[in-house]
């Protein structure tokens, strides 16, 4: 699944981490529970606080809908996620522990949609520190996961997926990204474990 080294070789002191949608809902038994939550959270919290100025964390937010659907994305969030979604409890939208302890209002950034390169906040973020490469952890795989490591790859970046930091709907959507989706994007998408990335990674300066 992946190699003991970064295929294009060691990070700068440029890169940025962002942890996707590690929240409560995802946590803990409902609609949105994702199994292998908990298994990442140590992995995560370990490079976060490794490289806690390089790390961002999103939350990914319900969005209001106040007319009818018009479209399938519109149908999506008024069917899905304005019946389910939008009557969590609010502390269900927080991010679990200890990865709450972590961030701050500077560090997180919230989103309506699976892509965080829609929130013009992120982009304030990538406009100030200038990454040249942006490595992804979170929840979940085959979704917010996903949709971001695309839309980094659209955006010329250097892309690594953690895959001991990422976690998916199921085993079966988890290795079909990791073993099957992302291998093929060989020039733009690199596979790296927690533990070869902080070895790979120059210290902050």
């Amino acid at each position: 699944m992946q190699s003991q080294m970064l295929r294009f070789g060691p990070l700068s002191n440029h890169a940025l981490h962002i942890v996707i949608d590690m929240q409560k809902m995802f946590a803990e038994p409902g609609n949105f529970y994702c199994d292998g939550l908990q298994a990442i959270v140590p992995v995560i919290a370990n490079i976060a606080r490794n490289k806690i100025q390089s790390t961002v964390f999103t939350r990914f937010l319900p969005h209001q809908i106040n007319k009818p659907p018009a479209s399938p994305w519109q149908a999506h969030y008024h069917q899905w996620l304005t019946a389910d979604f939008g009557q969590l409890p609010p502390e269900q939208y927080d991010l679990v522990e200890p990865l709450d302890q972590l961030s701050h209002p500077d560090n997180t950034i919230n989103k309506n949609t699976y892509s965080v390169f829609e929130s013009q906040a992120f982009q304030g973020i990538l406009d100030k520190q200038r990454p040249d490469t942006l490595i992804f952890s979170g929840v979940k795989t085959n979704y917010c996961v996903l949709a971001c490591v695309l839309a980094s790859v659209d955006r010329d970046y250097r892309t690594l997926v953690v895959t001991d930091a990422v976690a998916g709907s199921s085993d079966q959507t988890q290795h079909a990204v990791l073993d099957t989706l992302l291998p093929r994007f060989i020039h733009q998408i690199e596979l790296v474990t927690a533990d070869t990335l902080l070895q790979s990674w120059k210290s902050d300066s």
